[in-house]
């Protein structure tokens, strides 16, 4: 089993600590005592030994041991920096280094992992705990189980915890939170089948209620005889319908042609539209090419202007220079030079003013070309009266046909109402024996769906029983008490002397007539001294604390891939005689 050693601890800003480095890496059994400055009377409490385990914890998995201080608690009270704990761990060759920060003005809330001198750490932060987690082979509750074993509160006060705490605590420590999870999820699962069950129950109960109706409706409605003149009477209607429908068909003929005519023209305005969309564009494309040549033109006699500036500055320029030291090389500027500046400046400017005319006679014909077409914009043609006429018409003929469709709908709805009576009784007929035998079906598929729940309800009750409190937990409870007994009276004996005895029992105690409740309890005996706990002196009773507490911890490491060779213990040996 490879093992770490955690070294160095610096401090910064963390809980009561300004700036503080500590060494955990000394051989042996290192005690940490406290003291208060400036106070009289007062013992360690308060001086900030708790916080040295809590910032080796936060350190590495962003927790204190003690889980009341979260968040910004961590800062020191007044710090304008934040807080950072750094951590130097040795393991094998390649020292590893680990930082976390809190409301820091440069690394905010960040973590970093460096192994050598290679960065691990990731991008995000949970990703980087979830390393250092991966690379110590632990998590926070494995770490506070091994190497910060003795600082739980809940483990410094194991005799003197109540059963069910006692259960619990062994269960945390060895591992079996799991099987507590499993039993809460079979519980919850238990739950829902049961919901189940009531629902299916219920269902079940609605389909058969639904089966009888439908079968008492299919006989009234057999029996009927409501049918049997409907014949006779609907061909009364048949001939003053067919009269009806004839005129209807004229008039939709009509509709139709003025229709044609309407899209004839319709059509004929539409191509003059086009034609008058396309010219429309051809001008505004013409207009837009003038204006960007306009625009070209524009930058063109700017950037002259601005070159022609250039150059009279320059004559200027060398005139002040005139028998002067350069201001740049320092060496003195001749006429000569000055009147050779002077004629290739006035050069320019004479080529430019050329260029300018140039273009701004250019310039002038593009504008009278763009505002002469601009002037002339292509005119939209009149929309013909044919169209509005033919509509007139159409519409005249749509009302005239709707009127005489609606007449012929109310005659041939008489014909049809007629003749669906006996075809609608037997469809309803078909229906109701449809509906009976779809409810035989989901009444099988009902109970079919109940027997399942049912075997997966008793399975769960099962699995219940099993992840419970006298299941596979105190199975495994159990199973191990041998082994912490062994350990515990060994390091009892190297406490207490010889024949000292720290032991766990497991025993059950009758409730009721059909279950039974396991206790838990917790023995320590000394020869010649006590036969048991309580009757030991308080340095005693802290000896047996600290033999379980070994005990317990040689288990949790033995289980670990990777452990620490070393146990931190906060009061434990406070009152130690």
């Amino acid at each position: 089993m490879i093992g770490f050693r955690i070294s160095e601890v610096h401090y910064k800003n963390f809980g009561p600590f300004e700036d503080v480095s500590f060494d955990f890496a000394q051989p042996g059994l290192t005690v940490i005592e406290g003291l208060i400055e400036g106070k009289r009377g007062c013992d360690s409490n308060g001086a900030g030994k708790s916080f040295l385990f809590d910032g080796v914890a936060w350190a590495l998995y962003g927790r204190c041991i003690r889980e009341r201080y979260k968040g910004d608690d961590v800062v020191r009270l007044n710090s304008k920096s934040g807080c950072a704990v750094t951590v130097h761990i040795i393991f094998g060759k390649e020292p590893v280094t680990i930082t976390r920060y809190r409301k820091h003005p440069i690394h905010e809330n960040r973590v970093k992992l460096y192994v050598g001198k290679k960065d691990r750490s990731r991008g995000t932060d949970p990703a980087t705990t979830a390393a250092i987690e991966a690379f110590l082979g632990m998590d926070f509750t494995s770490f506070c189980n091994s190497v910060a074993f003795g600082v739980r509160e809940d483990i410094k006060s194991f005799f003197s915890a109540t059963d069910a705490d006692r259960k619990r605590i062994l269960e945390r420590i060895l591992g079996l939170e799991l099987y507590a999870e499993a039993e809460k999820v079979a519980r919850h699962k238990l739950r829902e089948v049961t919901e189940d069950l009531e629902q299916i129950n219920l269902r079940r109960t609605e389909l058969q209620t639904s089966m009888s109706e439908k079968q008492s409706l299919r006989t009234e409605l057999i029996q009927s005889d409501e049918t049997h003149d409907v014949t006779f009477k609907a061909s009364l209607r048949k001939l003053a319908a067919k009269k009806l429908r004839e005129e209807v068909i004229r008039l939709d003929e009509e509709l139709g042609r003025l229709r044609e005519e309407w899209a004839i023209e319709e059509t004929n305005f539409g191509k003059l539209q086009q034609t008058y969309k396309a010219a429309q564009q051809e001008h505004l494309d013409a207009v837009s090419t003038l204006s960007r040549k306009e625009r070209k033109v524009e930058v063109q006699l700017s950037e002259l202007t601005g070159s022609r500036s250039v150059a009279a500055g320059r004559i200027v320029k060398f005139d002040k220079l005139g028998g002067k030291k350069c201001p740049t090389c320092t060496q003195a500027v001749s006429g000569k030079l000055v009147k050779k500046v002077r004629k290739e400046a006035t050069d320019e400017i004479k080529r430019y003013g050329f260029q300018i005319g140039a273009l701004e006679e250019q310039r002038a014909v593009v504008i009278d070309k763009r505002e002469e077409l601009e002037a002339e914009p292509p005119e939209e043609p009149p929309r013909p009266v044919e169209l509005d006429t033919l509509n007139i018409e159409i519409n005249t003929a749509q009302e005239a046909y709707t009127e005489a469709a609606k007449r012929a709908e109310v005659e041939e709805a008489r014909v049809e109402e007629m003749e669906e009576a006996a075809a609608r009784i037997r469809a309803e007929t078909e229906d109701l024996e449809r509906g009976v035998a779809l409810c035989r079906t989901e009444l099988a598929e009902r109970e079919e769906d109940y027997q399942v729940a049912t075997r997966l309800s008793d399975a769960l009750v099962f699995w219940i029983e099993g992840f419970g409190n006298q299941g596979l937990k105190s199975f495994l409870i159990e199973a191990e008490i041998p082994a912490i007994n062994k350990r515990a009276s060994v390091y009892a004996q190297q406490l207490l002397g010889a024949g000292a005895v720290v032991r766990l029992t497991a025993t059950s105690k009758l409730k009721t007539k059909a279950v039974t409740k396991e206790k838990l309890s917790v023995e320590g005996s000394i020869p010649g001294c006590t036969k048991s706990y309580a009757g030991a002196s308080r340095g005693q009773k802290k000896r047996m604390d600290l033999a379980l507490l070994l005990a317990f911890r040689e288990i949790v490491a033995e289980r670990q891939a990777k452990a620490f060779d070393q146990l931190f213990a906060d009061e434990m040996f406070d009152g130690v005689d």
